[in-house]
């Protein structure tokens, strides 16, 4: 680069006073942004005591199969949409991307609160899958190509956060439908009719965002591109910032334009994009096969299994456990830019492995394998309660890493060019491990109480080193300079030195 001046250093010159209100439109552009993530925590989370609803079972005569598959459908569904949206992305941009997937949530939303047989429920569990299979992919890529560079990491992990509230929301409003409307259907069509509100509400407040000004200039759009730089940092178009931002955009569009257009094939046989796909499709895979899902799925009948008492004190067990889930990702956001995306991702495989060994350590002490076998926790309440513990601790340490984290990494590590592309790929990684999880766990539980929980603690320990030796730190660097860092000649086990670059 020579004499350029990178944007960190700009930003680096502006005084504290004057850099708190440019913030203020990009951090609410990525608020209602996150409304994706909202919809997609509570789709997750809904289904989860749905499932246990004596209502819902007997309303659509539903076998234990059917159940089962009412998950696996929404994950498949989630897994075609991710795979979709890296065309409709880059040929529509983000943000009408975003528009349509919140009109395909809501019609999934409201068939499935309608249905009147399992198909119908099935379909619609399948549309809705489609567009937040589009959103987890998606919104964390149009966040962080809207939002400051400083700030993108606790953006970005704001995604996470909305997820889990949108969980929690789910596990309460659930709660709340089965003790009001205990004897009727409303119990469980309740919740689903919620689901499809909240694509309503998405769609009117993605309506009025910006574009994303990388997409605009990379469509050649450099107009547009530049004033709504500018609008999203609040100050005028010939602002040093602004300019400086936008001569970095263009740099490293032209960089990308030099290399060429890149296929799906591409991805995979550039050695710089491949080694970034493979350690981003990792992170991904460990995120989910670290037992999350498993736990958000089957928290209920892990509930029950332990003997902590009946559907009341399930559901309201749920409802906590997704409170602790929220509050846990909170001060990721506030210290993922000041510690780093390693550090925080190491500590929180530790936990996970934890409590993951320690679970799977009480269940094979008081069941001995058979799920039939709960005598020891029926006597023994206070080792039920030990074992909700686990769970909780588990959530400690995923909500506060990997959950957050990998949002993060996974929407700033690619160029522009292949940035949806390459998100295609890794959503269809997490989706598919989510699919295998979901599938997985009542398998592994119907025959061996213990042996899943120390194959997903296993999982979560071989993480460690994964993160140490592979994954570089990108605390505080912009989008442009990430080709530096992967491709650079800094070493992995520490922070980037912005110094480096010039």
């Amino acid at each position: 680069m020579g004499e350029h001046e990178f944007l960190s250093e700009t930003w680096a010159k502006i005084s504290p006073s004057e850099k708190k209100p440019r913030l203020l439109y990009s951090i609410i552009v990525c608020v209602v942004a996150a409304i994706g993530g909202l919809c997609f925590g509570y789709d997750l989370g809904v289904l989860a005591s749905v499932l246990v609803m004596p209502r819902f079972t007997e309303s659509l005569t539903l076998s234990t199969v059917d159940k089962t598959n009412i998950v696996g459908l929404f994950l498949i569904g989630c897994t075609i949409g991710s795979a979709l949206q890296g065309y409709f992305a880059d040929t529509f941009g983000r943000k009408w991307t975003i528009v349509g997937g919140s009109v395909i949530a809501a019609l999934g939303g409201f068939l499935q609160a309608f249905a009147q047989n399992v198909p119908m429920l099935f379909v619609g569990r399948g549309i809705a899958g489609l567009a937040i299979g589009a959103f987890s992919a998606l919104v964390p890529v149009y966040m962080s190509e809207c939002v400051v560079h400083s700030f993108r990491g606790a953006m970005v992990s704001g995604q996470q956060f909305m997820i889990v509230s949108g969980i929690s929301i789910a596990y309460w409003v659930d709660f709340l439908t089965y003790k009001v409307f205990n004897s009727n259907d409303w119990q469980w069509r309740g919740p689903l009719i919620v689901q499809g509100v909240l694509g309503v509400i998405l769609f009117f407040g993605v309506m009025p965002l910006p574009r994303s000004p990388r997409w605009l200039l990379s469509k050649g759009k450099k107009e547009e591109a530049l004033n709504n730089l500018a609008k999203l940092r609040m100050l005028p178009v010939n602002n040093e910032y602004v300019r400086t931002e936008f001569e970095e955009m263009e740099w490293s569009l032209q960089r990308e334009r030099e290399v060429g257009s890149t296929t799906f094939t591409e991805i995979f046989t550039s050695k710089s994009l491949r080694k970034r796909l493979l350690v981003v499709m990792a992170i991904n895979a460990y995120q989910q096969f670290s037992g999350n899902n498993g736990v958000n799925y089957y928290a209920p009948q892990f509930y029950k299994q332990l003997q902590v008492g009946g559907t009341d004190s399930v559901l309201l067990l749920q409802g906590f456990y997704g409170l602790l889930k929220l509050v846990m990702t909170v001060p990721t956001i506030f210290v993922v830019e000041k510690l780093g995306r390693r550090v925080i991702l190491m500590v929180g495989s530790c936990i996970m492995t934890f409590s993951m060994l320690a679970l799977g350590i009480l269940f094979a002490v008081t069941t001995g394998g058979d799920p039939n076998n709960v005598s020891t926790l029926a006597a023994n309440k206070s080792l039920g309660i030990l074992g909700v513990f686990f769970i909780w601790f588990f959530v400690v340490g995923y909500n506060a890493s990997w959950g957050p984290i990998t949002w993060v990494v996974s929407s700033e590590v690619f160029p522009l060019r292949v940035r949806s592309k390459a998100m295609a790929v890794t959503s269809m990684v997490q989706w598919a491990a989510n699919t295998i999880t979901v599938y997985a766990v009542p398998l592994a539980l119907s025959s061996n109480t213990f042996g899943i929980f120390i194959g997903l603690g296993i999982v979560a320990f071989t993480s460690i080193p994964f993160v140490y030796f592979f994954l570089p730190e990108t605390k505080n660097a912009t989008l442009e300079e990430m080709d530096l860092i992967w491709d650079g000649e800094k070493v992995m086990n520490e922070s980037y030195d912005l110094k480096s670059k010039s």
